[in-house]
């Protein structure tokens, strides 16, 4: 349960065709993706905590058989159709025309749910006994049931009624069972005392199949042909040969093959996942930290450990045993082994070279020694050592070669490899030497040289065909002879240090990096420059974390045995999955809701308005790589660059028709379609909002300015002062997206202005125009001050001075757009010098605009707009007063033409200007008898 289980007891599970696996418990339904569990229960809408079965119908939905019915669940919500019986079911099956069968054992009765009903099948049969249980062979389309009397009947459904034809007959203690991989019916029983035996239904005759005994709690079975599979047989679990599990289990209720060929059981005790035979675990006691392996020529493996020692392990024979070395090592630290043409062996130890002769160990050289490599041509061992490299032959003589002779600084000699030209490739962690034994030149390989594309290289092997292959911090590299040249394989998949390398077979390398290993195809690199590698982890059957330096070997009979920081493994490559799998992507809301599973056809709308769209997604497939990423894409521009968000967020869209697709990873290279996910939506927006609307406004505006400027210029006694005006409003036009003023309003007023010109009102148009423009300019003023203002300093505020000119161009215009309803004054105390006060810009215009729209306008009377500016102390004390309607009231529908700067976000604001270095507070209290009261105060420090 701390994995995400809703609970432990597992009565059923399925995996579905999107590659989800769902388990039944007895308190709640559990879809696992992969990584991650998703629980639903009645508060989600399914009809019962407590699940019987699990299936799919064709229309994609989930079938949930619970103990108050059926569920249907399409991935958003749940449909339940309550159950006409009360009695536990033990079998459940859904048929290719999408009903529902379930076979109620306490009274043997039949049901088919079909359209929302419950039928009964058996009623009014005669009928050759009770039945005890029920198989359905998808295949085949067919039912079988089993009667008391032995006998096994397929249950025909034909339109002249329902009819039961007898298949074969069982011994007593034989049961129907479910449980092949194979998909077959099958009879299981014991015959003897001590024997299980698997019988499979084929032509209404019954197979012997496999056969077991039970040696202990859990049978042991052997394969009678290939039929083999699994077997729920009374809550034991019989496995194919060399299957393993994750974790032990007991009282197994139900298996599953998921999409990518593993199999995972339901036990009473969890949801165990079972390994293929191709990894096998060793366990770490009484060897920890095992670091090298070799082979001696009797076949026996050596085990080379990390402070404990050394371990011999022969066919047959574990643990292995533990090696005494005579006194002949200090500690026992022992870094890598390795065998000469003689078939001595040698270790490297910390203390020293030791050399075991098949009788005696000698120590032979007092170097601390960290790698190891046979040169056979030269019949000579290779060591690696503390800024040097030692050459001992097989006769006993030594030679060593030093960091001053040519090698590069190396701290100590990491890896060892012998090219087929035989030159010795010595790597370490600040890089990488080529060493010719005949001529005793060293070439280097550096990051200070730049030959070396990252420091560090740990592992070192030629391949089948004499080219060479580094590991290091960097990843994997290749030397190309012909250029001298070491380039990395780039890979989004591959993203960290190797440490081992091995030739899995002739096209591919094995890869043991810090977050698993890696099948590589060398092959198709090489010819088509295509890296393609397939991870193995804890998801599909390795278990070892961060494989060891140089911790691969493999031995006479093929197996590559894999030196890790917690166990000792051993692969068997014949046996090993090496076919690609690829995650799938499933988008699972769009803005906050739950998508139905079959929507690739639909168009999801956004909310009409709304210039954006959310998409959450995730990953579902249970081989993984350490850390999952995503790439998407909007109306097939280029894709994304990988990422370990899911959730892609898209804001600013025009009004049209959207494909979202996405697609899960990492992977080198193209993600088959199939795996990718997609939604269709469509947006929506008000003309205004369109992306063509600005200039187009702006082109009206000026067209109607423009006719405004020709009836104004026949009026001769206003044309230079409109000629004027108009400039003005043209450049405010210009900057009309500068500014922070609703389209409705700018409408409104060229509407007044067309009306009274119309009317034959020039006058009154030209004060509106005049109005207008001291406005705006005002307005854009202070609005280009204020997108500087993430940034403090003088050139991001505005003096006092021109918030008072803005303040008092805003009241003017409103007072003549309400025809004079308020009047207004403003008294700044004669210590004060406007010019020389600074603050944010359009600070107090919002309060003064909230005062007019809320307070004044509202009223039924002429009322008064008051503002008083003074010092009190060390503070800018600003009052905004009005004698309107008060704070309690409500507007009605005549003054909600206009949006309003509102509380929140005049608060946001002044929050973030505080946040910013100023120190700015605001109080809002009525005033007697009527109307609203403003304080606004600004440290004067902070003006």
């Amino acid at each position: 349960m701390e994995d995400g289980l809703s609970q432990m007891k597992i009565t059923s599970l399925h995996a579905d065709s999107r590659g989800y696996l769902w388990v039944g418990t007895r308190n709640g339904l559990n879809v696992f993706n992969g990584q991650a569990f998703r629980q639903y229960g009645t508060a989600e809408g399914l009809a019962h905590q407590r699940i019987h079965g699990i299936s799919e119908n064709s229309r994609g939905e989930a079938v949930i058989f619970t103990y108050d019915g059926i569920s249907l669940f399409d991935g958003a919500r749940f449909r339940n159709f309550r159950k006409p019986f009360i009695y536990v079911v033990y079998d459940f099956f859904v048929d290719d025309e999408d009903n529902c069968w379930i076979f109620e054992v306490n009274t043997g009765t039949i049901y088919c749910f079909s359209d929302g009903i419950y039928h009964s099948v058996l009623e009014g049969m005669a009928l050759p006994g009770i039945p005890k249980q029920m198989y359905y062979e998808p295949e085949a389309g067919h039912f079988y049931l089993h009667f008391d009397d032995g006998g096994i009947y397929r249950l025909l459904l034909t339109t002249s009624g329902t009819r039961l034809e007898r298949c074969a007959a069982v011994e007593r203690g034989q049961e129907l069972i479910r449980g092949s991989l194979s998909r077959r019916p099958m009879v299981c029983g014991a015959t003897a005392k001590d024997s299980l035996v698997l019988y499979v239904l084929e032509n209404g005759r019954l197979r012997r199949s496999l056969e077991g005994f039970f040696g202990g709690p859990v049978p042991k079975v052997r394969h009678l042909n290939d039929d083999g599979a699994w077997l729920n047989y009374r809550g034991w679990f019989l496995p194919p040969g060399g299957l393993k599990a994750a974790r032990s289990f007991v009282n197994v209720n139900d298996v599953v093959q998921d999409a990518q060929g593993q199999l995972w059981l339901g036990s009473e005790n969890g949801l165990v996942h079972l390994y293929g035979p191709a990894f096998q675990e060793f366990s770490p006691e009484p060897y920890p930290y095992i670091w090298s392996v070799v082979e001696d020529r009797e076949g026996a493996l050596w085990f080379s450990s990390y402070g404990k020692g050394l371990f011999r392990y022969t066919a047959g024979q574990w643990p292995p045993k533990s090696v005494d070395f005579g006194g002949q090592v200090g500690p026992e630290f022992l870094a890598a082994s390795t065998m000469d043409g003689q078939g001595h062996l040698y270790f490297g130890n910390i203390g020293g070279l030791l050399k075991y002769d098949g009788g005696d160990f000698r120590k032979i050289s007092g170097h601390a020694i960290f790698s190891l490599a046979y040169d056979a041509e030269r019949r000579q061992v290779v060591a690696g050592a503390s800024n040097a490299i030692l050459l001992v032959s097989e006769d006993g003589s030594q030679e060593a070669i030093a960091y001053q002779e040519g090698l590069h600084d190396s701290y100590y000699v990491q890896a060892i490899g012998i090219d087929e030209k035989g030159n010795y490739w010595l790597g370490s962690y600040t890089g990488l030497s080529r060493y010719d034994p005949e001529s005793g030149n060293f070439q280097n390989y550096t990051v200070e040289n730049g030959r070396l594309p990252g420091a560090g290289v740990y592992c070192i092997l030629p391949d089948w065909k004499g080219r060479m292959w580094l590991g290091g911090e960097n990843g994997l590299l290749v030397y190309n002879p012909e250029t001298d040249a070491i380039t990395p394989v780039h890979s989004v998949l591959l993203n960290s240090i190797v440490k081992s390398l091995a030739v899995f077979d002739e096209r591919r390398l094995l890869i043991g990096a810090k977050d698993g290993l890696y099948l590589f195809d060398a092959e198709r690199y090489l010819q088509r420059g295509e890296a393609r590698f397939k991870i193995f982890n804890h998801t599909n059957g390795y278990t070892g974390i961060e494989p060891g330096f140089n911790g691969f070997f493999r031995d006479s009979k093929g197996y590559i045995w894999i030196a890790s920081a917690t166990d000792l493994s051993r692969l068997s490559p014949a046996l090993l999955d090496t076919g690609r799998h690829f995650l799938r992507a499933n988008v699972i809301r769009f803005n906050g809701k739950l998508l139905p599973f079959r929507r690739r056809d639909s168009i999801l709308e956004v909310e009409y308005g709304r210039a954006g769209a959310t998409a959450e997604f995730e990953a579902v497939g249970a081989t993984r790589p350490p850390a999952v990423r995503f790439q998407y894409r909007l109306n097939q521009e280029p894709w994304s660059a990988w990422t370990e968000g899911s959730i892609a967020v898209f804001e600013g869209l025009s009004s049209g028709d959207y494909r979202f697709q996405v697609r899960a990873g990492p992977v080198d290279g193209a993600v088959p379609k199939m795996y990718q996910d997609e939604i269709n939506f469509v947006i929506r927006l008000p003309f205004y909002r369109e992306a063509w609307f600005p200039p187009a406004a702006i082109g009206l505006g000026l067209a109607a300015f423009g006719l405004s400027a020709f009836f104004f210029f026949r009026q001769r006694l206003l044309s230079r002062r409109y000629a004027r005006q108009l400039q003005s409003v043209n450049y405010l036009r210009a900057q009309l997206l500068l500014a922070e003023l609703n389209p409705h309003f700018i409408f409104n007023v060229l509407a007044s202005v067309q009306s009274k010109i119309i009317q034959g009102k020039r006058e009154e148009a030209s004060k509106y125009l005049v109005r207008l423009s001291g406005l705006i300019r005002n307005f854009l003023d202070a609005s280009h001050q204020g997108n500087k203002a993430a940034a403090l300093g003088p050139e991001n505020e505005i003096s006092l001075e021109k918030e008072i000119e803005l303040i008092r161009s805003y009241v003017e215009f409103e007072q003549l757009n309400s025809n004079g309803h308020f009047d207004f004054e403003l008294e700044v105390a004669p210590d004060i010098q406007p010019k020389l006060v600074r603050l944010p810009p359009m600070l107090l215009q919002p309060f003064v605009e909230n005062a007019i729209k809320h307070g004044l306008l509202p009223a039924r009377r002429k009322g008064l707009l008051s503002i008083k500016i003074a010092y009190l102390s060390n503070e800018l004390f600003i009052a905004i007063e009005d004698d309107g309607v008060g704070l309690g009231h409500r507007a009605g529908p005549a003054f909600r033409t206009h949006r309003p700067l509102g509380s929140r976000i005049l608060k946001e604001r002044i929050h973030l200007l505080n946040q910013l270095g100023y120190r700015i507070s605001t109080t809002t209290e009525a005033r007697q008898p009527h109307g609203t009261h403003v304080a606004i105060i600004i440290k004067e420090e902070d003006i």
